[in-house]
């Protein structure tokens, strides 16, 4: 009787230890789920701290363009016009026909010449004063022509007359992801031809920009080092600031599609980024 009664004091003694071993194990579980509880939220506040960052660095970003754009063209661009009008007045009016000053004259007014060129390219390459004086189609269009002129590959463009009814953000965005995605096809993709459609459709505006070019592998480029991000990112900020959906699409053979979505009114919605890669390099 007694051994069993020891028996019995045991495994009571036994059972409490693993009692007190359980519960000090879920209070431990407990607090590591707070623990993690906890980070996950300090995180996520993070994340929309720097979305929120991010975004007001691209507001301020496009209004710094277009103050410099403005600048070039009002100030420097005048004077530079007004050293070349200087130059050729002083040419004409040589009593002394000096073939030697003459040269000088000539090679300096093509300098000038050049620098003009330059600044109007420079001012139209930060803020073209097309998209705000006669709307987004005109500025699409116009950098279509210095694009295919400037590389060679041929650029298809559908649009429709009413998304100059969008509101000056959407189309400002639509124009920046034109450009941005049309220096990626002319440095990155090797393609012969681009397509860019605007579309209206029952869920918004659809933007698309497609190439016959050498596909890549979407969420490696994404997870890239910045400088491999082909401006990806940017183009994501954009649409994402203005309430729209941005999608790529990059497979074999088919080339990548840059598709961003705007929802019906001029009101941003946001919606979770998509991103869909399907393909390799």
């Amino acid at each position: 009787m007694e051994q069993r009664l020891e028996k019995l004091a045991a495994s009571n003694q036994r059972l409490a230890r693993e009692v007190v071993r359980r519960r000090t194990a879920e209070t431990a579980l407990r607090k590591s789920e707070r623990h993690q509880r906890k980070m996950l939220a300090d995180a996520e506040r993070v994340q929309v701290q720097m979305r929120d960052l991010s975004r007001r660095l691209l507001i301020a970003q496009e209004e710094e363009r277009s103050h410099i754009s403005r600048e070039l063209h009002d100030d420097v661009l005048q004077t530079l016009v007004g050293i070349n009008v200087h130059l050729e007045t002083l040419g004409r009016e040589a009593e002394i026909d000096l073939v030697r000053l003459r040269k000088r004259i000539a090679g300096a007014q093509s300098i000038v010449a050049d620098s003009v060129r330059a600044v109007h390219r420079f001012a139209r390459e930060l803020r073209p004063m097309i998209l705000d004086d006669l709307g987004v189609l005109p500025a699409i269009r116009t950098h279509l022509e210095e694009f295919q002129r400037r590389t060679g590959i041929v650029a298809h463009f559908k649009w429709f007359p009413e998304v100059e009814k969008l509101s000056d953000a959407r189309r400002t965005v639509i124009f920046r992801v034109v450009q941005a995605a049309l220096s990626n096809v002319a440095h990155h993709s090797g393609a012969r031809q681009a397509k860019i459609s605007l579309q209206e459709k029952k869920e918004g505006t659809i933007l698309e920009i497609r190439d016959d070019g050498r596909s890549f592998d979407v969420v490696r480029t994404l997870n890239a080092k910045r400088y491999k991000r082909l401006g990806l990112l940017g183009m994501r900020e954009r649409v994402e600031m203005v309430g729209g959906v941005f999608e790529i699409e990059s497979t074999p053979d088919h080339g990548t599609t840059i598709r961003a979505s705007f929802p019906s009114g001029n009101s941003p919605r946001e919606k979770p980024p998509t991103v869909k890669g399907r393909t390799f390099l």
